[in-house]
């Protein structure tokens, strides 16, 4: 599990910082995205 979460980590410093901050923020945005359309979901009942 270790040895897989560095090849992780290496491998976005590989990408750049700018390109996984990109990625990250991608992400956050869909995954915040999602919990929003449950939540307005579940209200909803």
């Amino acid at each position: 599990m270790t040895k897989k979460l560095i090849r992780y980590i290496l491998f976005f410093a590989c990408i750049g910082t700018f390109k996984s901050g990109l990625f990250a923020s991608e992400l956050l945005f869909k995954s915040g995205e999602a919990f929003l359309i449950e939540e307005v979901n579940e209200s909803a009942d």
